[in-house]
C-alpha cells in the first residue's frame, strides 16, 4: 500500500461543495484519480498498482454511467 499525505488545492466552489457531499467511497476514488493525474503531470512514473486502480475506476465509472449498477452486475454474474 502506498503511503499517503494530505494536500490542499483550490477548486471552484461548486466542485468543492460536490466533493463534500459525495460519499467516502466516492472521495477515495477521486483521491486515487487526482493522485494519478498529479503524478503524471509532475513527470513521476505511475506505478503498476496505481495505473491498474485508475483503469478499474475509469471502467467502473463508465459502467455506472451506462446504467450498470452493482446489483445488476451481481445478478448477471449469478445467472448461469
Amino acid at each position: 500500500m502506498l503511503a499517503i499525505d494530505e494536500i490542499s488545492i483550490q477548486v471552484p466552489v461548486d466542485i468543492a461543495e460536490a466533493y463534500r457531499q459525495s460519499s467516502l467511497e466516492e472521495r477515495q476514488k477521486m483521491s486515487l484519480r487526482i493522485g494519478a493525474i498529479l503524478r503524471e503531470d509532475l513527470g513521476q512514473p505511475v506505478d503498476t498498482y496505481a495505473k491498474l486502480r485508475q483503469t478499474m475506476n475509469k471502467l467502473a465509472l463508465e459502467a455506472e454511467q451506462n446504467g450498470l449498477t452493482p446489483e445488476i452486475l451481481e445478478s448477471i454474474l449469478n445467472d448461469e
